[in-house]
């Protein structure tokens, strides 16, 4: 395979050393001192609260470096000041408001100009914080999960999927205005658009839902749950197989083989943190049991792969080349060769391993409070309390102004609003946690 370019991260504002260890701090955080953990909390409220813009927006590079007014950075921000508590009402008035205006006559929300781009993934996030006290309100609420019910596979190798829509990729000298369209689904917006249909009160037995379990399902890695007959006949037609290891991958469009390829085995089917942990998240949105062999095979990956120091299997998965760079992901991305062609990640998998590790951190505590798992035992014997390790890990990588950023570009992770709003989301959950334990 070919290697490609990494995609160059704009300059940030943000780009001050990370915060020296306080081990003070660590260690009232290892004794579950509310206080250390909201300091850290209010750190991060204060600098995501100076990013807001006079429209009540955050912003996005989208294209190049070029930033505007995001309805997905707006919601996850919004998310994480509103779930974290003490934040003006006017803040989050204005976010919504802001958010309201973005609606397009479909009940989409998109990112971009004309708001084309991302719009299941957008309009899932907006249902996390679209308020439903009104007429007016539930109505908007409405059309957004009309939008998304319209736009989920019910046929096929994705069904029961969501994907991304119509995504925008850095232009080039040849295509100063590239676009191009996912049709498959992933489980990264199907996860997040059961957490949306979670927050707006649909019923777990509702289709819609039942419909994304169906589909993590079929990205599950273990037999005994991936029973569809069509997956199995897509992985052996392009070489792969199960290996059981109880997680889940990303989108089996990662597994397709091109035309080119020649009927060589490509291996076992290798399964990374995020869309295990997102499976999970989906699994329970679902309405699946903690107890049910779906949670039970999630879990066992969990225990055999637990850390909180890096993205866990994502090196893995790209070394076995079954994660794709597509060249054109997101902003900065350079399509080298052209951008129907699979090509590999040159960076070294140290730097690979940290790929998304906000978002990892942030879709491993969801998970885990979901399921209601206090602490994860590995097979060497030891007893991780996730949510103090999570905890330490993000007051060790803040930086000195409150903001957090991953110095690895894959998915706009560079980006401190992105990277912050994840963090902080996760900090909420812990002190949720510990504030309801020590009631």
């Amino acid at each position: 395979m070919t290697a490609t370019a990494h995609p160059q991260a704009p300059e940030q504002s943000t780009a001050e050393a990370p915060a020296q260890l306080n081990t003070d701090t660590l260690a009232a955080l290892n004794t579950d001192t509310l206080a250390a953990l909201n300091d850290v909390r209010h750190r991060g409220q204060s600098w995501l609260l100076a990013r807001q813009s006079e429209s009540g927006a955050w912003t996005l590079p989208l294209r190049a470096g070029v930033a505007m007014p995001s309805v997905a950075m707006t919601v996850l921000a919004l998310t994480a000041l509103a779930d974290s508590g003490c934040v003006p009402e006017d803040a989050i008035g204005n976010g919504l408001s802001w958010l309201a205006g973005r609606q397009n006559r479909d009940g989409s929300f998109g990112d971009g100009e004309k708001g084309l781009y991302y719009r299941p993934y957008c309009t899932a996030l907006a249902l996390w914080v679209l308020p439903n006290t009104s007429a007016r309100q539930r109505k908007r609420v409405a059309k957004a999960v009309d939008y998304l019910r319209q736009n989920q596979r019910l046929a096929g190798l994705n069904r029961g999927g969501l994907g991304f829509g119509m995504v925008a990729p850095a232009p080039t000298a040849q295509n100063p205005g590239a676009t191009f369209t996912r049709t498959f689904a992933m489980i990264s917006p199907t996860s997040m658009a059961a957490e949306g249909a979670r927050r707006v009160g649909i019923r777990p037995d509702d289709r819609f839902l039942t419909e994304i379990a169906h589909y993590v399902r079929s990205c599950h890695n273990d037999a005994r749950i991936n029973t569809r007959p069509e997956v199995a006949r897509f992985l052996k037609r392009n070489g792969f197989r199960l290996s059981g290891d109880g997680g889940i991958v990303s989108t089996l469009e990662n597994l397709r083989r091109p035309a080119t390829w020649t009927g060589q085995s490509a291996g076992s089917v290798v399964s990374s943190g995020i869309s295990t942990y997102q499976g999970l998240s989906a699994y329970l949105r679902a309405g699946l049991a903690p107890d049910s062999p779906e949670v039970a095979s999630v879990t066992r990956w969990i225990a055999a792969h637990y850390t909180v120091s890096e993205h866990a299997g994502f090196a893995e998965v790209m070394r076995a080349g079954q994660r794709p760079l597509w060249p054109t992901e997101h902003a900065g991305f350079t399509p080298e060769p052209a951008a129907d062609e699979t090509v590999s990640d040159p960076a070294p998998a140290d730097d690979i391993a940290q790929a998304g590790r906000y978002l990892y951190l942030f879709a491993m505590a969801q998970a885990l409070d979901a399921v209601g798992i206090d602490h994860v035992d590995t097979p060497d014997g030891t007893r991780h309390a996730w949510s103090s390790e999570i905890a330490n890990v993000l007051t060790a990588t803040q930086h000195v102004d409150g903001s957090w950023i991953n110095q690895n570009p894959r998915w706009l992770e560079f980006d401190a609003v992105l990277s912050t709003a994840f963090a902080l989301a996760a900090l909420n959950i812990i002190y949720a946690r510990r504030a309801a334990a020590a009631a």
